[in-house]
């Protein structure tokens, strides 16, 4: 799997994209990369297709793209923009600080609907 970069209003972002079928958004938490969906898996093999980018300072994304969550999240509604991609799934996982406030954020930005990692993972709820 090989990562690309988008060029978005908010600056570019590393990313890769996985699948075919609805689009489950991956925002970590933690010191993840685009490469970091190895927990995922299933979702693949279920239908989906996984969008997981690099946050801000990690992998190939620049730490100006999103110095605080909020920004963050607004760049990954640029890179939804990019992608042409109007509805998505957004799972957060790694970081119920970070990630889950990205997540959030990208929820009400772009109208999309937000996973507990804890469903996907465990399958509890």
């Amino acid at each position: 799997m090989k990562s690309q970069i988008a060029q978005t209003v908010r600056g570019s972002i590393e990313y890769t994209w996985q699948g075919h079928g609805p689009v489950v958004l991956v925002c970590h938490g933690t010191s993840e990369n685009c490469y970091s969906n190895s927990s995922l898996m299933p979702l693949l093999d279920a239908g989906f297709s996984l969008l997981t980018v690099s946050r801000p300072g990690y992998g190939r994304t620049p730490s100006e793209v999103g110095r605080s969550n909020t920004e963050a999240a607004d760049a990954l509604v640029a890179l939804l923009d990019q992608l042409e991609i109007q509805r998505c799934s957004v799972i957060a996982i790694s970081g119920v600080t970070v990630g889950g406030g990205v997540a959030e954020g990208v929820a009400k930005g772009a109208g999309t609907t937000v996973i507990n990692d804890r469903d996907v993972s465990s399958g509890s709820g």
